[in-house]
Order: C-alpha cells, then sequence, then structure tokens
C-alpha cells in the first residue's frame, strides 16, 4: 500500500509500521477474557474494540484493501462526507482499487463541504492550473442544457434525467391513486417517462458510473439510509442500506457508537423549537430571516421560496410566542394537556371528548382518596380491560373531528378551514388576548348550535373555549414548521439565507422501505410538541437507547424505557425563563439496522454481508446512547514495540486543575443555562488573559512552561508551543476566538484560529473541520492557540 501511493504521488501513510503496531486478541468464553491469536474469523456480526489510538482506522484500511483486491466488495461507513471522499480517493486514486463515495441527491451542499479541505488544497499541482481528481464526482455539466432553452441550470438531484418526453395521459377523476403510486409518479418511474440519451455518458453522472463498478464503497450514516440506487445499479430504486445487503461481502463501520447514535436519531429525531438560547430552531431561523431581509433592501424577497418562507417564519413565531406563555403561565392548561405529546389534531380531538363526556364529579382530584401504588396500578387495568367507547360514540366524535378536518390539514386555506382559518388569521394578529378568545367563543358557540350540542355550564364553556384558542394556534405552528422543515435544503441551496450551521434533523425522514423491518418505538411512533417550562429536560434519547435484541425478550425493559419519558411536569417559580418547546417525530428504532444487519432481509432467503462494527468507546454498559449491546469479540491492542499507542500519552502528561476567578468567586460553564454560560465563557477568557500589574498572565505562564519542556525534551517537544483550547460548540469556540483577540494582541501570540465547519462561509477564517489533520502545520516556533468544540460534528 505504501509504494503505491508512493508511486501515486500521494502523501504517505506509513500503513506498514502502523499495522505492525497493532495486535488483536480474541475473546476466549472458557476463561472470560481476551487472549492471543494468529487468526480472526470474520463471520456475520462482530464487535471489535481498542484502545485510543491503537490504529482501529488503519486496521480497517487495511482490511478493505486486502479483501477488496481479492475481489470482494466492501462498504465502510464513515461519520462525515470529507473523511468519505478522503477515503474514496484514497482507494481509487491512491491505492488502484475502485472505490466511490454514496452520497445524496444533494451535491451543491457536500461540494461546500469538500471544497475548503479537499478539492481547493491538496497538491501543488492544483495551484498550477490542475485539478483533484475527486472533482470528477462533482461536476456541474449537463449536456442537455446546451439544447433546451433553461434560464436557470439544474441543481443537483433536480434534473430531468429519467422524465423527459411526458405525453398526456388523461386520469380519470373517480379513479383513486395510492401513495405509492404518486411516490413512482413523482420519481419518474412510469412507463411515459425516458431517460435521457446522454444519461449514461454525462459527466454529471460520473460518480453514479464509478458506484456501479467500484469494489469499495464508503457511505456515511445518511447516505446508507437515505440515499436510493440508479439505473446503472439496480432497475428498481433501493435504498443504499438494501443495496449493501445485496451487493456487498462485507461491511465495515468505524466509530460505530457515534453511528448508533446517528442511526436512532434519524428514526426518532427531536429538536428544540424554543429555549433560552438563540440555538433552538425557531429561535436561529428568526435571526437568520431578520440578518437576511433587514439588512437588505428586501430584495431578497423576489425570490418566491424565500418570501413564502419568510411569511411562514412569521406565522410560526407569532404563533410561538403566543403559545409559550400561556404553558409558563398556566399550569391548568399544562395539566390539561398531560404528559403525553401534542399535535393540533390531538388538541381538537381532546376538545371533542371534553364536549361529548363532561367528566364527572368523581373525576375531581380533590375529592379522589390518596390511592397506593397498586391500587393505582390496578385503576389503570381497570381502564384498560374496560375497552374502547361504545361504536355510536366513536362514530359521533369521528363526525365532529371530520366537521374541522380541512382547517387541520390547510389552517390558511379559507376554501378548505372555513371561519376556522379567518379566525386563525385573526387570533395571529389580534391586539389582545380578550378579543381574540371572543372570536372563538362566537364561533364555538355557533358550531356547537350546529352539531346539536349545549354546552349551559359558563365555566365549562370558558374552559372549552380556552382550548380551542390553544388547539388553533398549535395547528397553525404545526403547518408553518412543516413548510419550513420541507423547505429548509431548497433555502440553504438558494445561498440567500445562510443556514450552514441550522440543524436539519427534522428534514430528513427515513424511508418507507423500512417499515416491515425496523420495529416501532417502545413508546409507539408518535410525533408531536412537547413543552418544558421547568428545568426539568426530557430525556427523549432513552426511548431508542433502551431497546436490546431480541425484543421480545425485552418486555421490562421496554415498559422501564415507557417511563422514561413520561415526566412529571413541575413549574419552576424560581425561574423568568418562558420554558421550552420541543418537537418530536418517532417512526422506528435505528439502531435495529446496525445490530441485526447481516440478517435483515433473512426472510427474503438473502445472506447479509458480513458486518464489523468497531470504536474505543463501544462498550460502555453505563451510557445507554452509545453502548452497543452486542459484546465484543475482539481487542485490539498496541504491539510492545508501540509506545505511542493507548495510555502512553496520558501516562506521561500532567494534569493540572487552575479553577479562574472573577469578582472574588469561581466561575463556573458547565451545567448553566445558555445566557449564563455565555457571561462566564466571557469571563473565563478574560480571566486567563488577566496580567495584575506586571506579572505574566495565565496563558504567559502555560507558553514559559511548554518552552521549558521543549528544552528538556527537544526531540519530542521542541517547537511546541501551541496550545488547545476546548469549547462546547462551534458557537461557543467563535465566541471564545472574538473575546480572545482583542485580549491577547499579535504582538503577544502569532496566530488564533477556530475550529469551523466544513460548510461554513468562505469569509469565516479558521481552520475547516475537514482540514484537522493540518493542525500541526500552524506555527510551531512562535506562539499558538487553536480553539474546537469538544466533540465537532456537522
Amino acid at each position: 500500500m505504501d509504494e503505491k501511493l508512493a508511486q501515486a504521488g500521494y502523501q504517505l501513510e506509513n500503513y506498514c509500521e502502523r499495522i505492525q503496531g497493532i495486535i488483536w486478541r480474541l475473546y476466549n468464553p472458557e476463561i472470560d477474557d481476551f487472549s492471543a491469536n494468529k487468526k480472526l474469523d470474520i463471520e456475520q456480526l462482530i464487535h471489535i474494540v481498542g484502545l485510543l489510538n491503537v490504529g482501529k482506522s488503519t486496521f480497517l484500511e487495511v482490511l478493505n484493501y486486502q479483501l477488496a483486491k481479492n475481489k470482494y466488495r466492501c462498504a465502510l461507513i464513515v461519520n462525515d462526507v470529507v473523511a468519505q471522499v478522503l477515503l474514496a480517493s484514497l482507494f481509487w486514486h491512491g491505492l488502484g482499487i475502485s472505490a466511490a463515495p454514496i452520497m445524496g441527491s444533494d451535491r451543491f451542499q457536500q461540494l461546500e463541504k469538500v471544497y475548503e479541505p479537499i478539492l481547493a488544497t491538496q497538491g501543488e499541482e492544483i495551484a498550477q492550473g490542475s485539478t483533484h481528481p475527486a472533482w470528477r464526482w462533482f461536476s456541474p455539466v449537463c449536456p442537455l442544457l446546451a439544447l433546451v432553452q433553461s434560464e436557470e441550470k439544474w441543481e443537483f438531484g433536480f434534473e430531468p434525467c429519467h422524465t423527459l418526453y411526458q405525453k398526456v395521459i388523461l386520469v380519470n377523476q373517480n379513479d383513486e391513486i395510492d401513495d405509492e403510486d404518486m411516490e413512482d409518479w413523482e420519481e419518474g418511474q412510469t412507463e411515459d417517462k425516458y431517460t435521457c440519451p446522454f444519461y449514461y455518458k454525462c459527466p454529471r453522472h460520473q460518480l453514479e458510473r464509478d458506484i456501479a463498478q467500484a469494489l469499495v464503497w464508503v457511505l456515511t450514516p445518511a447516505s446508507f439510509i437515505h440515499t436510493r440506487t440508479f439505473p446503472e445499479l439496480f432497475e428498481e430504486k433501493l435504498t443504499f442500506a438494501e443495496a449493501v445487503y445485496r451487493e456487498c461481502s462485507f461491511l465495515f463501520i468505524d466509530e460505530a457508537d457515534r453511528v448508533q447514535v446517528q442511526f436512532d436519531q434519524a428514526f426518532a429525531p427531536d429538536e428544540v423549537l424554543v429555549d433560552a438560547s438563540g440555538n433552538s430552531l425557531l429561535n436561529q431561523l428568526g435571526i437568520k430571516f431578520a440578518n437576511a431581509i433587514y439588512n437588505s433592501d428586501r430584495r431578497p424577497l423576489t425570490a418566491e421560496l424565500v418570501a413564502t418562507a419568510k411569511k411562514a417564519n412569521d406565522y410560526a413565531q407569532i404563533a410561538t410566542d403566543i403559545i409559550l406563555p400561556k404553558l409558563h403561565n398556566q399550569p391548568q392548561l399544562v395539566e390539561w394537556l398531560g404528559l403525553t405529546p401534542f399535535t393540533g389534531r390531538s388538541v381538537f380531538a381532546h376538545i371533542i371528548r371534553d364536549i361529548l363526556e363532561p367528566p364527572s364529579e368523581t373525576d375531581n382530584e380533590e375529592t379522589q382518596p390518596k390511592l397506593s401504588r397498586t391500587e393505582r396500578s390496578q385503576q389503570r387495568r381497570n381502564r384498560i380491560e374496560a375497552g374502547l367507547p361504545p361504536f355510536e360514540e366513536r362514530q359521533r366524535r369521528k363526525q365532529l373531528m371530520e366537521t374541522i378536518e380541512g382547517f387541520l390539514q390547510a389552517p390558511f386555506n379559507r376554501r378548505k378551514g372555513g371561519e376556522l382559518s379567518d379566525i386563525a388569521f385573526t387570533l395571529l394578529s389580534s391586539e389582545n388576548e380578550r378579543a381574540a378568545l371572543a372570536e372563538v367563543a362566537d364561533w364555538l358557540r355557533r358550531w356547537l348550535e350546529s352539531l346539536g350540542i349545549c354546552l349551559t355550564d359558563k365555566t365549562k364553556f370558558d374552559e372549552v373555549t380556552r382550548h380551542l384558542h390553544f388547539a388553533i394556534l398549535v395547528a397553525v405552528l404545526s403547518n408553518r414548521l412543516g413548510f419550513l422543515v420541507d423547505h429548509l435544503s431548497a433555502l440553504m441551496r438558494s445561498q440567500i439565507i445562510d443556514l450552514h450551521d441550522t440543524s436539519l434533523s427534522l428534514v430528513y425522514r427515513p424511508p418507507r422501505d423500512y417499515l416491515p423491518i425496523v420495529p416501532s418505538a417502545p413508546v409507539g411512533n408518535i410525533l408531536g410538541f412537547i413543552a418544558d417550562c421547568s428545568r426539568m429536560r426530557y430525556t427523549f434519547v432513552c426511548v431508542a437507547a433502551q431497546l436490546i435484541v431480541p425484543l421480545h425478550k425485552q418486555a421490562k425493559r421496554l415498559y422501564l424505557t415507557r417511563k422514561a419519558i413520561r415526566c412529571k411536569y413541575t413549574r419552576d417559580r424560581t425561574s423568568n425563563s418562558g420554558g421550552k418547546l420541543e418537537y418530536f417525530r418517532y417512526v422506528g428504532v435505528g439502531r435495529y439496522l446496525l445490530l441485526n444487519f447481516p440478517t435483515l432481509f433473512a426472510v427474503d432467503d438473502w445472506d447479509g454481508p458480513h458486518t464489523v462494527l468497531i470504536s474505543g468507546t463501544s462498550y460502555a454498559p453505563g451510557t445507554p446512547a452509545y453502548h452497543i449491546q452486542k459484546n465484543p469479540t475482539v481487542l485490539l491492542e498496541p504491539a510492545p514495540n508501540n509506545d505511542k499507542a493507548g495510555d502512553a500519552g496520558i501516562g506521561e502528561s500532567e494534569f493540572f486543575f487552575k479553577p479562574q476567578q472573577s469578582g472574588g468567586k469561581y466561575i463556573a460553564l458547565s451545567g448553566q443555562p445558555p445566557a449564563v454560560r455565555k457571561k462566564a465563557a466571557d469571563e473565563m477568557v478574560k480571566a486567563i488573559c488577566y496580567s495584575p500589574g506586571k506579572a505574566k498572565n495565565f496563558l504567559d505562564l502555560l507558553f514559559e512552561q511548554v518552552k521549558e519542556l521543549g528544552q528538556k525534551d527537544p526531540e519530542r517537544l521542541r517547537d511546541r508551543q501551541r496550545l488547545l483550547l476546548i469549547a462546547n460548540s462551534y458557537d461557543e469556540a467563535a465566541l471564545v476566538e472574538s473575546i480572545l483577540k482583542p485580549l491577547y494582541p499579535i504582538e503577544q501570540i502569532n496566530s488564533i484560529a477556530v475550529l469551523r465547519r466544513d460548510n461554513a462561509p468562505g469569509d469565516l477564517k479558521g481552520i475547516r473541520r475537514g482540514k484537522i489533520r493540518d493542525l500541526n502545520k500552524l506555527p510551531t516556533h512562535t506562539k499558538s492557540a487553536f480553539i474546537t468544540p469538544f466533540m465537532p460534528n456537522d
């Protein structure tokens, strides 16, 4: 491998030296320990763990090379797009093994991420006018554009490659088209659409042709789950998870514990919509729309998508501004909502249930005797055994829901929503709540009369009015939030609004292909909002994290998992914050794909690839999110001659606890609310730069200490005057940089660099995440500092 890289002019990776520094031990059940063994069998699912810096990635790369060299097709899952393209390019252009990255259709975003760290920087020949060989996977050239009159170029993923020469089809309005047929129609899988004659030679589809013949597929967790195959590979459009199952002999998953978390999040994403920070989704969108629109002459609004999204954001923000104070100030409303998540539909259903089933006097908690745990359990069992309401009652509820169905589907469409849509507009523009409630009460009175229902109790009528007011706002928020989420990717591609650091966890929904094979979440496949107006946090990650395979043996554990989400609401009267609003969507347990992949489609008589999970931190029983519930069978350790792996560096390190003070009090960052933490970070940076009188500050003393160590051990520590400052996030790292630079001017320190996301705007200076290996290129003979998030992740 080293010889091939040298011949190709690639940077040497020293594979021979690195692989010789690794030994493996296999688990021996007879002694319940790992023992030395020269033979390693890879069969079905195996879990490999290794010490820090022992060479786990080296092991995988060498293993992939040898298997591909023997004509076995392998798939490798890595953490991000930059690592994916780097590794695929290394295999193909450096080692001579056909390899390709499996990327999604949104090639523009991927190009943004890889351009700075790979395509624009690697190799002297690029500066002389040459191009990186990986450019072939990002060509924007479309031959068809030269033959048609098109004002704009088609973006990646939106080319009409398989939808040309569409014939006119007359569809009988009485014919029903099911969801699958409609999806086929949208994806061009109908008989009346044809493939572009340039398709199989098109430069824009070079990557697809390379994938078809590659022996090594390099994927990310997202492309493994979401990306679909293309005509060169299969006639039908499969997910690449299924393509890997069918076509690959081996699947290797690097940093398997982090991949497990990403799989869980893909199938059960949750997003903080509003909290006390500027990092929550709606807070971020509000700031970003304001920066793009209100710092301009409104010209960005000439783009129809931007104008429509701006209105959707405005309505979502106004609805949220009304909803959250209600939840914070009205404990009766929170108690009425209960502990379950809510949507506009569920709140309306709750209202109808209350109207048709007025609570009896015995339902009053104040008159209820206090029950023991056993009695409460028996009471719940009795309610379940009582079964569903009578058929007539269920039909009556259904009829009432049908009267507002049009509004729930399109709250701002007066033709569908009727008077409720008019009221929704009124609520969003009302000057005070009294006027808004009057509008709602007037509609409620007329609606009940039309249904032949009479609420004579004024207290009950007023309560239903308040709940209806809340339900309308939730329906508006749900609808407008859905529009924003569905169009975030398009807004990002427009480049009018800078969304590079905005979470897209709710954007990508797992394909329906997984419904038959991925088990439902233990709490059920649910979605909705949940509010937290206290300091207590809801730990949704437990829903997926507590799942152990096989499922049918874990009834008790699954019951405990259900309990994890059912937190009791307690109002914190000492807090002035407006609380937190979250949104989540559970459609399955993502880690099931990871832990059962070799037999995922066994029912179809297909044998899956042998699967290797490898990580240094995947065996951690006390951390359910990261712990892989498959016992390790292989342990990678440093060879006797390897003094750089494991805890070797830690053993030679010195650790000191140096708390800093501000105003005579110690500064604390961990566990602080966002606003308090931001202030504490400012105080911390100022504290380490503070020089009382002529005394040296904390940073100066550190640089002096590093210099002294270099004089004592010049072979290893000479010219190492670099400091690493670890922050909590990309935003906090940038904040620390902005505070540090004025306090520690250029005459005292030669370089202060901050880690940036790969797709960060070009005008933001710093080191891109994909160029983290270039950290050693920071100036060494002069003082320099590097600021990074604790766990950098795009």
